[in-house]
This record gives C-alpha cells, sequence and structure tokens, in this order.
C-alpha cells in the first residue's frame, strides 16, 4: 500500500521498478470524497511526460523497466496499491529479514 500525504509524490528522475518484469498499480482513493488533488501517475513517451488520470478502481499495468513516477499531491491523501510481478525462482524468504 502506498499513500501519499499533500506534498508527497515520487519525483525521482528516471525511477524505475527494476528487477520485476511488470508493475500495476490501483488507485483506491476517490477524488470525489476524499479531495485528492495532484498524485497522477507520470510515464514518458518520445521523451514527453505523459500524465495518467486514473478514478478510484482504476488499474496501469506497465513495463517495470519503464521510467514512471507519481506527481505531487496538491490536496487530499493518495492511496494505492502497487503489485510487482517477478519472474525466476520461488521466493522462500522475507525481503525484510
Amino acid at each position: 500500500l502506498h499513500t501519499y500525504a499533500v506534498g508527497g509524490g515520487l519525483l525521482e528522475p528516471g525511477h524505475r521498478d527494476n528487477g520485476s518484469k511488470l508493475s500495476m498499480s490501483v488507485l483506491l482513493s476517490d477524488a470525489a470524497t476524499t479531495g485528492l488533488e495532484g498524485g497522477q501517475i507520470v510515464t514518458w513517451s518520445g521523451g514527453e511526460p505523459v500524465v495518467h488520470e486514473l478514478r478510484r478502481g482504476d488499474a496501469l499495468l506497465f513495463h517495470s523497466g519503464k521510467a514512471h513516477n507519481v506527481a505531487t499531491v496538491t490536496s487530499g491523501m493518495r492511496q494505492s496499491l502497487v503489485i510487482e510481478l517477478w519472474v525466476g525462482p520461488t521466493n522462500t524468504k522475507d525481503r525484510e529479514s
């Protein structure tokens, strides 16, 4: 679960989800009830930003190696479920241990 409050975002230039094959972000926040403004997912095509306007329940699936960011939240709170799909042997260890 990713949560961004006012002023938050993922602004690291060239950010990628290295190691996984596919990433999916599902928007959980409802702008109509939470006042969410900003927080859009941004990808790039031909060097130009592409802003993805999602509504609650919408998902964006993309290659994990594709550069992406989350625009700064200017009002409300943005919550999303992020899932990364990996290829390789089954992981039998907790990544936090």
